[in-house]
């Protein structure tokens, strides 16, 4: 009866929890990392080392791959891509002055900031000015060859830039173009040509490339850092304490 099943005390017995197994997973995270797990899917990624901002991880085989995506503009929105959209010169201007890259060499801009600076942002100047004489349609002509000219230097320029940056952190080559390069990663490039997600990467999401290296090389407080827009964002990082 219920009677018999209830102790003397009157109260019903408590069924026994299951018992639970903790198992401790072991995590290599670099020295001066955080690590950012997530469950069920190990460590995702290392966020905000000391220096830079987002450190690339280890993706087996000796390789690293990008501690930030592509298209993670989410990740650090202001200044990274912010500057990255209405002021990509200074951008790059950064990452080549902060990094020591001094090639593609343009001019002898090599690795200083205000002649990355005035390189990249020649095209648009000209663009300006093209829109500025509109009275005179052949003056404008040529200087609308001759932006178009310079805009395929910039390209380059990009290019050339992400390839070392990556080759700096031993990030491995993409074999996937643009927003796919997050996602998949085939043994081989699309028509054998090792160059070609990168040139297709670079042309069609230029901004992206950017705000990635920025994100990587930099570190900001928060993902909206609005102080250190503007005025702080366009100085030469070489010169800052």
């Amino acid at each position: 009866t219920n009677g018999s099943k209830m102790k003397s005390d009157g109260k019903r017995p408590h069924a026994e929890a299951p018992a639970v197994q903790v198992v401790a997973v072991p995590v290599t995270v670099q020295p001066g990392a955080i690590a950012v797990a997530t469950f069920g899917s190990g460590l995702e990624q290392q966020a905000n080392p000391a220096p830079g901002g987002f450190l690339p991880f280890d993706a087996g085989n000796g390789e690293k791959q990008w501690g930030t995506h592509l298209c993670g503009c989410c990740e650090q929105c202001c200044p990274t891509c912010w500057m990255a959209l209405i002021c990509p010169c200074f951008t790059i201007a950064r990452i080549r002055a902060n990094t020591n890259i001094d090639k593609p060499d343009f001019c002898s801009i090599k690795d200083k900031f205000w002649p990355n600076c005035c390189f990249y942002a020649l095209p648009g100047w000209l663009e300006v000015m093209r829109l500025l004489i509109f009275c005179f349609p052949f003056i404008g002509a040529l200087l609308q060859i001759v932006s178009r000219i310079l805009q395929i230097f910039n390209c380059c320029l990009l290019w050339g830039t992400r390839v070392r940056f990556r080759a700096r952190y031993g990030i491995r080559d993409p074999t996937c173009c643009c927003c796919c390069e997050d996602q998949c990663q085939p043994q081989n490039p699309p028509c054998g040509c090792r160059c070609l997600p990168d040139c297709c990467t670079v042309t069609f999401c230029g901004w992206c490339v950017l705000a990635q290296m920025d994100r990587t090389e930099f570190r900001y407080h928060g993902t909206c850092d609005c102080e250190a827009c503007c005025g702080a964002y366009c100085t030469d990082p070489s010169t800052m304490p």
